[in-house]
């Protein structure tokens, strides 16, 4: 059948445009006296566990959880709920691998598809690569002493087991969202390491090959007599909620907490709008492309920020 060609493009979105501006800031500013300056400012987001430490050693702590969610993608205010301090080092909270992926991979998940208490079965989907599949049995648990230093896989042996299947699949296919941290399980007190791949059989592991996916500037066959897609309808302006109003009564805050203004959210965030009214508009319109969990406010505090420290 002749096929004709059909360019496919890619285009940053404001949100990939405003993390790489919190990363440019964490990279501009650098440095661990920076890192406990800003874990000062949002210590009322400290875990319990964190606060009770004595002030020095809570705040190098804390230093080192900011420095880490820069690695990670995460901001400030984020951080405290994604990583945790143990013995000096840090590990990513396992509760928190699906709203890593899920925020950072557009269409990446994990999914168990198959948990008892003797085995547990899931699948990571990254498009582009290839469907990954494993299996991790109580058989390798008792193997790799993971039962032997933690009873729950005793008591509640189909939980640890997903938590494994999960975090194991994370560190396979989405090794660079993790940032090659090891795991820590609060429920369970499970301490994951990723040198512990190694422990699942390779005849557990199973890759399906994936389609192959056109590069940007390259060309994907569809068949001339393919029917034209219907435009999209077009959907009337959204009027502003009580939730709009916060959510823009917040940014102020933080613009005067700054000494900023609406013109450096325009220029960093890249927002159109002439009139402070059409810029909110646009602000609004960004913020509802978000994913579940993320922090607008945050990310427009830290594009501003990262534009002053990139001109200064």
């Amino acid at each position: 059948m002749p096929t004709a060609l059909v360019p496919v493009s890619h285009k940053l979105t404001v949100t990939e445009r405003a993390e790489r501006a919190r990363t440019a800031l964490a990279v501009t500013r650098g440095g661990f006296e920076d890192a406990m300056y800003i874990a000062l400012a949002q210590r009322e987001m400290w875990p319990e566990e964190l606060r009770a430490k004595p002030p020095e050693e809570g705040k190098r702590t804390a230093g080192m959880i900011v420095m880490q969610a820069v690695e990670l993608g995460v901001s400030a205010l984020q951080a405290f709920s994604y990583i945790t301090v143990i013995k000096g080092k840090p590990f990513l909270m396992a509760r928190m691998v699906d709203a890593l992926i899920n925020s950072r991979v557009q269409g990446g998940y994990i999914q168990i598809i198959e948990r008892s208490a003797l085995k547990c079965t899931g699948v990571a989907v990254r498009p582009g690569r290839p469907k990954t599949t494993i299996t991790i049995t109580i058989e390798d648990a008792k193997r790799a002493k993971w039962t032997e230093r933690n009873p729950n896989y005793q008591t509640n042996p189909a939980a640890m087991l997903a938590a494994r299947v999960k975090t194991t699949l994370g560190w396979m296919v989405f090794a660079d969202v993790l940032a090659g941290m090891d795991a820590y399980d609060e429920q369970s007190g499970d301490v994951m390491v990723i040198a512990e791949v190694e422990v699942v059989p390779s005849g557990q592991i199973r890759e399906e090959a994936a389609p192959e996916e056109p590069q940007e500037g390259e060309f994907r066959d569809v068949p001339d007599d393919a029917p034209e897609e219907a435009p999209a309808p077009q959907e009337p302006p959204r009027a502003a909620t009580v939730d709009d109003e916060s959510f823009l009564a917040e940014v102020g805050a933080v613009l005067d907490a700054i000494k900023g203004g609406w013109g450096e959210v325009r220029v960093a965030m890249d927002l159109p709008g002439k009139t402070p009214k059409e810029l909110k508009a646009a602000l609004l319109e960004w913020r509802a492309e978000q994913s579940e969990g993320s922090d607008p406010v945050a990310l427009v505090r830290d594009a501003v920020l990262a534009r002053r420290a990139a001109s200064e």
